[in-house]
């Protein structure tokens, strides 16, 4: 076996150990160690090679897939060193107090790969070694190579390429196959980076690796090669180290390693396990285990026996952390947690934040367990475990191997193919097949080799058992079996490590290994072997195996918690653990462990005081001691369980008993009750109420049976019987006498009834009329009898006819019943009252409310709810209606009754105006009446009809009306009137105050001579603002509401900025400064001009616009204060000279229309003593505008339009959303004017 490691940084001279070497620790497995110096603690690189390179090419490929990927060459230093100190005191190079990570992680001594490696650095460390028997772990049976790492990288921000980084490479060289490749670069994502607050470097806390990927892919014998690299960045000036120490099969301490599924579903539970290991000499105290959730994952639940945890809620994020107490030497243990993957998660889940500490042990990162990510795949995780029980075996001689294939899920399979090779070692070979849990077996026997399939539900198993015979021979061999599973088309095993497992046995002399427990040591524990043969639990005293001749064989003792190990006798002696030895004969080896707790017979309350692990009765005993009849608090025989007299003592339950004779009882000789015989009477007969009570004897078990009984009838009961024989009346029971003869008979003949023939009643109210009438019995031997009507004479009998039931019987139960009719009639019919007038006038459009009417019956009583109310009154329709009354009683007899209604319409409609405004903006937005609504209470919504009339005149000041008129259907009219102003038509326009003035964002500007504001960004280069400003004002000169970025240029006067600054050396402040702030309010100011555009474009033009063929246009007016002018925008675009005539002083407006405009290769001119301090441009709705090549004279007004000028320039002014150019602004501003069209 072979593993690698690198290490990679941007660094000095290595530190030189000087003076003798400090004493080595003692650690845990120190005997055959799987690395030569794996802990440095030797003090040097002994038994390591180190190999120097350069890292100038950077990466070839992220991740490296091996260490041709590196591109390193030759060159650079040699700065890998062992490094000393007292165990995690050391603070590393580069890194400062306020960091955590501290060195050695374990001992006195780690090793620094390419310390302060800059300079293109890169070193590597490497080791090759051998796989033996010492280096299995007895926890879960596999090779395990352990290590601790910690890189400190600094980091450039460098392309992931060029980054310094660290690799580290495991590969079985026997079996050509990689175990292990581990990188990452400087601040790579998914690594659990911490950063140096005083120096900034990066570094992570030791990281564990641990890799055990089975007996299939890592064996005894094997060769392993392992390397480690560090380097810096390619760039040259960054280093890269790592911090390394205790390779081997052990960490001389505790240790953490997660595994789990590589591939599941987004949206599926996944689920970690984990073994934590103490591999130290002293017991680890306060174990914590801390896991924060994965990214993209929420907690589903924890199985953590004995542990005490704190986890999230079912269905959250956020961290589990659980307290796992005291973990013994060599003592493991596991706990699992289920995630559950977001349904929209996609890439990998990675899981390397774990960490487990104890009591002055700091956290240790486990190893990084990787998780795919897939969708709609159907998984099933195959395992298969093949075992014999024994470590070696003799020639010629049977031998029986049990193979496991199991299901865990998520999904079931149906034809998985089991395969086992037989070795050429093994002859008459057969095999059986049987599955549980639903599972089946395609072939449930066959001889020779195993090539089948199995169908496994979740959690089923199928269970192969194969008989073969040793080939006779000498000497020694081996005996090597490997059996697979592979999962059927369709089906994807998202877990490959456990497909496969081997079973190895030595073949040839062989020697009884004997393991037995010292019971003069009250302490209790586990003693394995490897190779695993040996497995003495708890509860076991001793046990044996069978190695070959020469076998290196590893015994550990791992003590019960609360216990401890106490050391060897026999072939082992001291306290080394594990213990390591040869067989060259018969060995017998002891192991000693030692309680704290009490010994048998000692006082306790719990479990836990005993070292036999078992409290009962108040004493340490010997064992659970649950008998009955058992207690092991006996005068005399405390500690040991024995049996007892009398009640069952303590909490064991009383002896069985219902209270009688029969009732159990501790006879002192057996843990069981002892009960009375069956012969012994339990309840004696006796009779009682007609009943005679049979006899009882006990049961045997503490019970006298349930009473037996017979019923007396016709006798009655005699002294203990029913007696058989009567002499007189009282001998018999009721309604039976007693005969000439002493028999009881029973009276047989019924009386006779005498009733009415039937009853008419008239009703005399709503419960109907009383009846009275009379009935009779006369019996042949006891004379007139009581008899019983239902209902009884006297009663009030209700409408219809009701049948009177009679009946009568004798002293002895002889009965008779009979019956007769009472009919009650009703034949008056009811009296109905109208409510209120019988005749009414209703207003149109209201709804009609009838006043109603009553009703009563002298039998059915009030009927006011069952009258039959009809009519036709319409509530929105003028006329006259009648309303209709009738009512019927329960037997049909009916009154009714009318009342005339008359609808008339007398009001006018309702006019409701809609509101709006009353002051409208002279050429602002044109007016739109809000409108009104008419409704009539008779004719309904009468807004159609609606006549609206008004004198507006938006272009002139004054007072004005809307006028709104309606009638109904009856003549009715409404008129109603909304009052309107228009306000001053004056204009005060100021746009003199900016050169340049924008909404948005200012880009490529150079040179603008007045005040540049933008409410965005100002990026500017080789520029000058603000140089044609007064010394007297210089406020405001360059104002960004955003980020302002400057290079090569000056501003003359004081420049703002609302979101950042970006200016060098290259930019000068000639009369002012600049500061962090925004003095303008850009959105307000632009509300303002896209209002004043809007209305100058309402404005009526007084001017003419003349057009050349040639390209001249030609404006021209006379009004000595305003001349307003129209045009499209795509006039432009064929210009070749314009030209704006109007009086010194007036203010020309010209309103552009148009989406867009192009303003290239045209010259501007004046006549008629206009200036451009009295010429406004008004782009009324153009969002872009192009201009290039022009010299515009007067100012823009664009507040909708983004603005492209290049290699022009400006003379007066613009105020627009944005400007990208190199366009240059002069100061020309426009005049102020104050102008009433």
């Amino acid at each position: 076996m072979a593993a690698a490691l690198f290490l990679w940084s941007c660094a000095a001279e290595p530190e030189v150990q000087d003076g003798a070497l400090p004493e080595e620790p003692t650690l845990g497995h120190v005997e055959s160690p799987l690395v030569n110096n794996g802990g440095f603690e030797n003090g040097s690189l002994t038994g390591w090679s180190v190999a120097v390179n350069l890292n100038g090419s950077g990466l070839g490929a992220i991740p490296p897939a091996s260490l041709s990927d590196l591109r390193l060459s030759s060159g650079g230093r040699h700065l890998t060193a062992a490094v000393s100190g007292t165990t995690e005191t050391q603070i590393p190079e580069g890194l400062s107090s306020s960091a955590t990570l501290r060195y050695p992680k374990y001992g006195q001594w780690s090793a620094v790969i390419n310390r302060g490696g800059a300079d293109y650095n890169a070193n590597s460390l490497r080791q090759a070694f051998s796989i033996t028997n010492a280096d299995i772990d007895p926890a879960d049976g596999k090779v395990h190579i352990r290590f601790t790492l910690a890189p400190i990288l600094e980091n450039p921000g460098h392309d992931a390429s060029i980054q310094p980084y660290y690799y580290v490479v495991l590969r079985n060289v026997s079996k050509n196959k990689q175990l292990l490749s581990k990188f990452a670069y400087s601040n790579q994502p998914g690594v659990p980076w911490k950063t140096d607050p005083a120096t900034g470097v990066l570094y992570t806390d030791w990281q564990i690796f641990d890799v055990a990927p089975g007996s299939a892919a890592l064996d005894i014998g094997d060769q392993i090669e392992l390397t480690v690299v560090a380097a810096g960045c390619a760039a040259g000036g960054h280093y890269g180290q790592v911090y390394v120490d205790s390779f081997g099969a052990f960490l001389p301490g505790l240790s953490i390693a997660a595994s789990a599924p590589a591939q599941a579903n987004a949206g599926s539970n996944l689920t970690y396990t984990y073994l934590v290991k103490n591999s130290g000499t002293g017991s680890a105290n306060n174990v914590i285990a801390v896991q924060p959730l994965p990214a993209n994952t929420t907690f589903v639940g924890l199985s953590a026996p004995g542990a005490v945890c704190t986890t999230p809620a079912v269905g959250a994020a956020g961290t589990v952390t659980c307290n796992l107490g005291t973990v013994n030497p060599t003592a493991s243990t596991t706990f699992q947690l289920t995630v559950k993957i977001a349904a929209s998660a996609t890439g990998t889940v990675s899981n390397g934040s774990y960490t487990i500490s104890a009591t002055s042990v700091s956290p240790l990162i486990g190893p990084l367990v990787e998780t795919a990510i897939t969708r709609n795949v159907v998984y099933a995780d195959l395992a298969i475990e093949k075992s014999d029980g024994i470590a070696a075996i003799g020639w010629g001689q049977p031998v029986q191997y049990t193979i496991h294939v199991t299901n865990t899920g998520p999904s079931a399979v149906s034809g998985a193919r089991v395969t086992d090779t037989m070795p050429a070692q093994l002859t008459s070979v057969t095999w059986t097949c049987a599955a549980s849990g639903a599972g089946t077996c395609a072939t449930a026997a066959g001889t020779g080799n195993i090539n089948t399939t199995v169908s496994l539900p979740v959690d089923a198993k199928a269970t192969f058992i194969v008989n073969a015979l040793v080939v006779g021979g000498s000497g020694s061999g081996s005996l090597s079996n490997l059996a697979s599973v592979a999962a059927p088309s369709g089906v994807t095993d998202n877990d490959t490590t456990n497909n496969q497992d081997v079973d190895t046995d030595a073949i040839g002399s062989l020697h009884t290994v004997t393991v037995n427990k010292d019971p003069a040591f009250n302490g209790r524990g586990r003693v394995v072997t490897s190779p695993a043969a040996i497995n003495c639990d708890v509860n076991c005293a001793s046990a044996a195996a069978q190695f070959m001749q020469g076998t290196l064989v590893s015994v550990t003792a791992t003590a019960a918690p609360g216990d401890t190990f106490a050391g060897w006798t026999g072939a082992c002696t001291g306290t080394a653990n594990p213990c390591n030895f040869v067989v060259t004969a018969e060995t017998v080896i002891t192991a000693r462990f030692l309680s704290p707790k009490a010994p048998n017979g000692g006082t306790c309350s719990n479990a836990n005081d005993c070292a036999s692990g078992a409290c009962v009765d108040g004493v340490c005993c010997n064992t659970a001691c649950t008998g009955q009849c058992t207690a092991c608090n006996v005068p005399g025989k405390a500690g040991t369980c024995s049996p007892v007299t009398g009640a069952p003592r303590g909490n064991r339950p009383a002896c069985a008993s219902d209270g009688s004779v029969c009732g159990g009882t501790c006879d002192g000789t057996g843990v069981s009750c002892s009960y009375p015989a069956a012969s012994t009477l339990c309840r004696a007969a006796s009779c009682a109420g007609n009943t005679e009570t049979h006899a009882a004897f006990c049961t045997g078990n503490g019970f006298c049976p349930g009473a037996t009984t017979t019923p007396c009838n016709p006798f009655v009961c005699g002294a203990n019987a029913c007696l058989n024989h009567c002499e007189t009346f009282a001998d018999c029971s009721t309604g039976n006498y007693c005969s000439a003869q002493g028999q009881c008979l029973f009276d047989t003949e019924a009386p006779v009834l005498s009733l009415p023939s039937s009853l008419i009643l008239e009703a005399t109210g709503p419960a109907g009329a009383q009846a009275n009438f009379a009935a009779t019995a006369t019996d042949a031997v006891t004379g007139q009898v009581p008899v019983t009507c239902t209902p009884a004479s006297g009663g009030t009998f209700a409408l219809g006819t009701t049948a009177v039931i009679c009946s009568a019987s004798d002293p002895f139960g002889n009965a008779t019943s009979g019956s007769f009719p009472i009919t009650v009639v009703d034949t008056t019919p009811p009296v109905l009252h109208i409510e209120g007038p019988s005749s009414v006038e209703h207003e149109c459009g209201t709804p009609y409310l009838d006043l109603g009417a009553t009703a009563s019956d002298i039998c059915s009583g009030d009927l006011s709810s069952a009258i039959v109310t009809t009519h036709g009154v319409s509530g929105l329709e003028v006329g006259t209606y009648t309303v209709h009354y009738s009512v019927a009683d329960e037997v049909g007899l009916t009154a009714s009754g009318s009342r005339e209604v008359t609808v008339q319409d007398t009001l006018a409609p309702v006019i409701s105006m809609s509101p709006g405004p009353s002051v409208l903006e002279c050429f602002g937005t044109p007016y739109e009446d809000p409108g009104a609504t008419a409704v009539d209470a008779c004719a309904g919504d009468l807004t159609s009809s609606l006549i609206v009339s008004n004198n507006l005149d938006q272009s002139h000041a004054g007072e004005y009306t809307v006028t709104y008129q309606v009638k109904d259907p009856a003549g009715h009219e409404r008129t109603a009137v909304r009052q309107l102003k228009v306000g001053s038509c004056c204009f005060n326009i100021r746009l003199g105050d900016y050169t340049l003035f924008l909404l948005e964002n200012y880009t490529g500007g150079h040179d603008v001579g007045g005040k540049v504001a933008a409410g965005g960004n100002i990026i500017l280069s080789d520029f000058a603002m603000g140089a044609a400003l007064p010394d007297n004002d210089l406020s405001n000169t360059l104002v960004a509401g955003g980020d302002l970025t400057l290079a090569r240029g000056g501003v003359w006067g004081n420049a703002w900025y609302g979101g950042s600054y970006h200016g060098d050396q290259t930019v000068a402040y000639a009369r002012g400064g600049v500061a962090q702030g925004t003095p303008i309010d850009f959105a307000a100011r632009f509300a303002e001009l896209r209002n004043l555009s809007a209305r100058l474009g309402r404005v009526p033009a007084n001017g003419g616009t003349a057009s050349e063929p040639w390209g001249g246009i030609r404006l021209s007016g006379t009004d000595p204060s305003l001349n307003v002018f129209d045009m499209d925008a795509g006039a432009f675009s064929s210009t070749k000279l314009f030209n704006v005539d109007a009086p010194a002083g007036s203010l020309a407006v010209v309103n552009i229309r148009g989406s867009s405009a192009t303003l290239s290769g045209f010259s501007i001119t004046f006549s008629g003593g206009i200036d451009s301090h009295g010429v406004l441009y008004n782009f009324v709705d153009a969002t872009s505008i192009g201009a290039s090549g022009i010299g515009l004279r007067g100012t823009v007004l664009a507040p909708h339009a983004h603005v492209t000028f290049n290699n022009g320039s400006w003379n007066g002014g613009i105020y627009a959303v944005s400007l990208t150019g190199n366009g240059e602004g002069h100061i020309n501003p426009l005049s102020n004017y104050d102008v009433c069209p």
